[in-house]
């Protein structure tokens, strides 16, 4: 517990009542409908049919630290641009000329069809 004297440590909040004792109850409206807009954002971004294989690690190393809510607000976001940039810098770096598969299905060989036609292969062999 903090002293009645003490001026100079903080506490970390939730991002809920950060908001309230920042901005009140109107900062609470707004600020959870913008958070719920970044959180659409991100869901349209990283979760739809058809992501790839780095699409999906880097959403969800972009990503897991907002689900921590309980955490500071600046602390869980703030951080986010430097770290896309770093890992969007990284990526290309090392992918430049790597072989990436595009697709869930080239990874596992082309899926049910492939392990069927290769099944066959062997059997017939």
């Amino acid at each position: 517990m903090r002293g009645a004297n003490d001026n100079t440590t903080s506490f970390n909040v939730p991002w809920l009542v950060e908001m309230y004792a920042n901005f009140g109850s109107t900062g609470v409206i707004v600020g959870m409908l913008l958070v719920g807009l970044l959180f659409a954002y991100c869901d349209g971004k990283f979760n739809r049919p058809g992501i790839t294989m780095l699409e999906l690690m880097a959403g969800t190393a972009l990503l897991f630290d907002l689900f921590d809510q309980e955490s500071n607000f600046s602390l869980m976001v703030g951080s986010k641009i430097l770290f896309w940039i770093v890992l969007y810098t990284a990526l290309n770096i090392m992918l430049k000329d790597s072989k990436v598969p595009d697709s869930w299905s080239q990874v596992s060989g082309g899926g049910q069809a492939r392990a069927l036609k290769v099944a066959n292969v062997e059997a017939v062999a």
